[in-house]
């Protein structure tokens, strides 16, 4: 009975310690200054909710954990922003699934059109553990998901005629992120895909050079597409669901304690994030329509979904993509 008390004793003694050796270890980090890095506009709702995140992560850490928010790809451009996680910079990039896909393929599955019907289903999905199982499959490769599910709902396609039929987009340039499941959803609905950065396109739309973009409602918004196309068809060909993304390496450097500061920090903000877009949506919508834009909400999307929707499936985690999804 003694021993069995001494050795609770020890083991308790064991824990304080180590809980003693984590905070001493917490208190004696030098702190890190992490930029974020997006494409999106500095008017955008986006760089509102990761701001308000970044405030509070700064004020609960005592300045030890620093947020810099660089919108409009001002700070890295997609190519640079690989490299640089690779290399253990001190970079979070926020981007979708399939910009990964080279580091692992099935990554692409998640921005492959007309695999998500709505935004609570994506949520859902997030719960799984397919989910899961990807997100850790990408820390393997240093990739670390900071934070997931900014969901800012579908992209729609914008042009100067009206679209009501897929024929209606044939042999129209469109500009896309440079992203290959970007390329097959448009090139199986008839289009010619130009990859380009957004910091270039509004330029080459005024230039004649491209006829068409995509995008979401506050991408309309944010940069007054309405002064460059009389047309946006909802064609919701991709849910718009990004994450933050940093070295898997640099993460694991951050003391427990602060690495769940900013976890608890940063779900308010992404959920803030997605409840105000879908509130938004229709006074975007409308705003649009007040500047001129023809909306177009009631075209029939089968034949759009039989052409585009079946590239998942070149995925080896397509098929069980889909098979999750259904079940849900």
């Amino acid at each position: 009975m003694n021993i069995k008390r001494v050795s609770l004793f020890l083991a308790l003694v064991l824990s304080l310690s180590l809980i003693l050796s984590s905070a001493a270890c917490a208190g004696d980090w030098e702190g890190i200054t992490l930029k974020i890095s997006h494409n999106l506009s500095s008017t955008d709702i986006l760089q509102t909710y990761l701001q308000q995140a970044a405030d509070k992560i700064y004020e609960r850490t005592e300045g030890k954990v620093r947020f810099d928010i660089y919108p409009n790809g001002e700070l890295l451009t997609y190519a640079e922003a690989v490299e640089a996680i690779a290399s253990d910079s001190h970079v979070v990039y926020y981007c979708a699934f399939s910009d990964w896909k080279d580091y692992y393929p099935g990554a692409g599955a998640y921005s492959a059109a007309y695999v998500f019907d709505s935004v609570e289903q994506y949520q859902k999905f997030m719960e799984t553990d397919f989910f899961a199982n990807t997100l850790a499959e990408l820390d393997k490769q240093n990739i670390h998901c900071l934070q997931a599910g900014w969901i800012g709902g579908f992209r729609h396609t914008l042009t100067n005629i009206p679209v009501n039929t897929m024929a209606d987009l044939k042999g129209l340039s469109i500009r896309t992120p440079a992203n290959p499941v970007w390329v097959d959803c448009f090139e199986s609905l008839g289009m010619s895909v130009v990859g380009m950065a957004w910091s270039e396109t509004l330029t080459a739309v005024s230039q004649g050079s491209i006829d068409s973009v995509e995008g979401t409602y506050s991408t309309v918004v944010s940069y007054n597409c309405w002064d460059y196309f009389k047309y946006l068809t909802e064609t919701k060909h991709i849910i718009q669901a990004e994450c933050l993304w940093m070295s898997a390496n640099v993460w694991n450097s951050i003391p427990a304690a602060y690495q769940a500061i900013i976890s608890e920090e940063m779900k308010p903000a992404v959920q803030g994030y997605v409840q105000a877009s879908a509130d938004l949506e229709s006074q975007m919508r409308q705003q649009a329509i007040d500047n001129g834009m023809e909306v177009n909400r009631e075209i029939d999307l089968s034949e759009f979904k039989a052409a585009a929707g079946k590239y998942v499936l070149q995925y080896d985690i397509g098929q069980e993509m889909l098979d999750v999804l259904a079940g849900l």
